[in-house]
This record gives structure tokens, C-alpha cells and sequence, in this order.
């Protein structure tokens, strides 16, 4: 069998290693062939080889490596999509010691660090649970502020109407919540309407 004859039925890599001898290859070389073309034929061949990483970067596979970039890309874009919205803000109510069961949460976002009491914008609100928890699941990083607004059904009403992060009556004194600096607990005692 000569070097012509069988050059048409192997693919590019064997094709340049007979190039590379005036007759027929040495024995080393056929075991070697008929060893990978076996491991082909019965589906054993290893789907990344080191070896092939050098082909990428030949002109005429200059297509892979930039793929290759590509994709690396947008799977960090993904990642970074997925987790960037896991700032979670939650904690209780309580009204005079008690947890509040009877009332509602609002989260506020502050758009402006300089003046932030004159950016506020609603964010979202939720229902406190039986037992006066709340949580805020993926929120965005930035900073907030928490209202607890009290039901007119709940124990201590009308004295207790509303309170903010901080334990404060007003808007303007509450506490701010940063997300880069979270807090285990963000927790409102509502305190009493002054008269």
C-alpha cells in the first residue's frame, strides 16, 4: 500500500504526517495510526486533547480561539447576571415588645448619595408574616429605606401607626441600609404617635 493510496481515506493530521516521509512510514508510525483510528471507529477517542490546542492557533483556525473568547464572555456575563441581584434585606415589626402581625413592609430605593432623602423612589412592598418577618429577596444593590406601616386591625392602633428602619417616626431621620455593608437583621420598633 503506498503513500497515495491510503492518504485519501485519513483526515488532515494524517495526511501531514505521511507527507513527511518520501516512502512508507515506519512501523512505530502505522501502530500509532491504526491505534487512533481504531479508538475513532469504536467511539473511545478522548473529546479534548492537549495536543490539538496548538492547531488552534495555525492561520486557518484562527476562528477557534476568538469562539473560544466569545463564550468564555458570555458565560461570565451570565454569571455575573444571576448573582448580581442576591442582596437580601429582611428582618421583624414590633409594636411595644410584641411582633407585629397585622401590617405591611416598604422598601424605598435612594438613587442620590448626596441627597438622599430628596431621591426616594418605591421600590416594593410585601405583607408582614404571622410571626412579624419580612424579606426582600433579590434586591439590587444600593441603598434603602424601610417603612413598617401598622393595620388598623392590629393590637396598639391607632397609637402605632407607622415606623421606620432605625426606630423612627419619620422619613427623614430613618436609617439608611446600605447593601454593600449587609446587616444580619434589620429589625423596626414601632414607636408610639406623639400627640
Amino acid at each position: 500500500m503506498t503513500t497515495e493510496e491510503t492518504d485519501n481515506g485519513f483526515n488532515r493530521h494524517f495526511r501531514e504526517v505521511f507527507r513527511s516521509y518520501e516512502a512508507d512510514p515506519p512501523p512505530s508510525v502505522w501502530n500509532s495510526l491504526k491505534e487512533r483510528l481504531s479508538e475513532q471507529s469504536a467511539g473511545r477517542e478522548r473529546w479534548f486533547k492537549p495536543e490539538n490546542i496548538v492547531d488552534w492557533f495555525r492561520p486557518g483556525y484562527r476562528l477557534y480561539p476568538t469562539l473560544t473568547i466569545v463564550a468564555f464572555l458570555l458565560i461570565s456575563l451570565f454569571i455575573w447576571l444571576s448573582i448580581r441581584h442576591t442582596n437580601q434585606i429582611h428582618g421583624s415589626a414590633r409594636v411595644k415588645g410584641e411582633e407585629l402581625c397585622r401590617g405591611t413592609a416598604y422598601l424605598f430605593h435612594v438613587h442620590d448619595h448626596q441627597k438622599p432623602l430628596d431621591s426616594v423612589m418605591f421600590y416594593k412592598k410585601m405583607k408582614l408574616d404571622s410571626n412579624g418577618r419580612y424579606t426582600f429577596s433579590k434586591v439590587p444593590s444600593g441603598t434603602y429605606f424601610l417603612r413598617i406601616h401598622v393595620h388598623d386591625d392590629a393590637p396598639g392602633f391607632p397609637e402605632y401607626k407607622f415606623g421606620y428602619y432605625g426606630d423612627q417616626l419619620y422619613w427623614n431621620r430613618a436609617s439608611l441600609i446600605h447593601t454593600e455593608f449587609p446587616e444580619e437583621d434589620y429589625s423596626v420598633n414601632i414607636p408610639k404617635l406623639i400627640p
